[in-house]
């Protein structure tokens, strides 16, 4: 059941209700999402779930969740990735602005690698090429780690070639 005592329990709840997809679990899941007292990777997972639903309802809760999580935590390896993949599961581009003011802000403070993986996977999936300068921005930097630069690399190679970036200058 979803909202369990025991966290294991309700995680797998969470998990099954998503992949099943069983739209009554939506209002739970997304309640459960937005419960700080509990364990994040419960609240994660019920964030992943809504996004399998494809539930656009929770759309505005997401983001909101989105960013009072990066607000306190730009370390979070929970959190903020399942918000993006629920976005990137239902298909939905509403997260892209979003998705790139946190890759911005990261380049200033550190941040979990997932949130770079998961932003750059997801903007590279959205074809957004309003990403593209942010992601050159990685490419440019030394200090930034490989890792993160080809993450960034690979995002804009996928939108270029999707020709969605036809006039962008590469240094």
């Amino acid at each position: 059941v979803i909202g369990d005592e025991d966290p294991e329990v309700s995680s797998l709840a969470s998990y099954v209700s998503g992949r099943a997809q069983v739209v009554e679990a939506a209002q739970p899941l997304l309640d459960t999402a937005k419960n700080k007292s509990l364990n994040e990777h419960i609240r994660a997972e019920a964030v992943t779930s809504l996004g399998r639903l494809d539930w656009k309802t929770s759309r505005g809760d997401l983001l909101q969740i989105l960013n009072e999580t990066f607000l306190n935590d730009s370390q979070n390896k929970e959190m903020i990735p399942a918000i993006i993949y629920a976005f990137y599961e239902m298909n939905d581009s509403l997260a892209i602005h979003p998705v790139i003011n946190i890759l911005e802000e990261c380049l200033e403070k550190k941040c979990s690698d997932e949130i770079y993986q998961y932003g750059f996977f997801y903007l590279k999936l959205r074809n957004a090429t309003q990403g593209a300068a942010t992601a050159l921005k990685y490419i440019d930097r030394q200090n930034i780690p490989l890792k993160t630069r080809c993450l960034a690399a690979d995002s804009l190679r996928f939108i270029a070639e999707a020709g969605h970036v036809a006039d962008m200058k590469i240094r």
